[in-house]
């Protein structure tokens, strides 16, 4: 959903659609964490704020643009570059609207799980996801004095 449909990989913004679907879908995280913190309240929880909510995103302008609905209404986001998408297989240099007529079963598999699946020679999401975390808990454990040789891989 980017203004910018002729490469894949380009660093486009968000449609005026990426854009309202950006709203809706953050707009419904919220609702969903305020119905959580009101079943927590029902079952005998203090009625007190959840956990404040970080949102972390790569360093690609539409994840960036997707999460700034969040950070309006005050919400932390963070940027990581080793969230970004690194190889994206067939799919380099080809617009959507190739990659569905050439892909079309592969499309039909990502859009039913766009987390796990992975276009043929691509990374999948999860992979960039893993090593974000290991970059995180490293980072994390250096600044506390921690040693990131004792930890071991979520995999």
């Amino acid at each position: 959903m980017t203004l910018q449909e002729e490469s894949f990989k380009a660093d486009a913004s968000l449609s005026p659609q990426g854009v309202d679907y950006a709203q809706k879908m953050s707009e419904t995280l919220l609702r969903h964490r305020e119905e959580e913190r009101a079943q927590l309240v029902k079952k005998g929880a203090p009625d007190a704020p959840l956990k404040p909510l970080i949102v972390w995103t790569s360093s690609r302008r539409r994840t960036i643009e997707t999460s700034s609905y969040l950070a309006a209404k005050g919400y932390r986001v963070r940027q990581r570059s080793q969230m970004s998408q690194m190889n994206p297989g067939v799919c380099e240099k080809k617009s959507e609207k190739r990659i569905r007529e050439e892909y079309p079963d592969e499309v039909e598999k990502h859009d039913l799980d766009p987390y796990h699946h992975r276009f043929p020679r691509a990374e999948v999401k999860n992979q960039a996801v893993d090593a974000a975390y290991q970059e995180l808990t490293y980072t994390v454990l250096s600044r506390c004095g921690g040693s990131a040789r004792t930890h071991h891989s979520r995999a």
